[in-house]
């Protein structure tokens, strides 16, 4: 009986191919859960989500250089 290929590769190998990218991807999503949750140790979110200056005091974001405005634009969040 011959062997059944996919691609280049046998049937066998390509499910240990299969195997071995599931754990890899398990291996990202815990990474990543692992990675977010030092953030969110690090700076929890606020009531209305995100970071907020302390009070009287504004922060000033840069925004990239845009052709069709020519110039540099600023945003102030309040």
């Amino acid at each position: 009986m011959p062997t059944a290929v996919i691609g280049h590769i046998t049937r066998e190998r390509n499910e240990q191919f299969i195997g071995a990218d599931r754990e890899l991807v398990g291996q990202m999503q815990r990474i990543q859960f692992t990675i977010g949750d030092h953030a969110l140790e690090i700076e929890p979110m606020q009531p209305n989500g995100g970071a907020h200056p302390p009070p009287g005091r504004t922060w000033a974001v840069s925004m990239p250089r845009c052709r069709s405005w020519g110039t540099d634009e600023m945003l102030r969040v309040r």
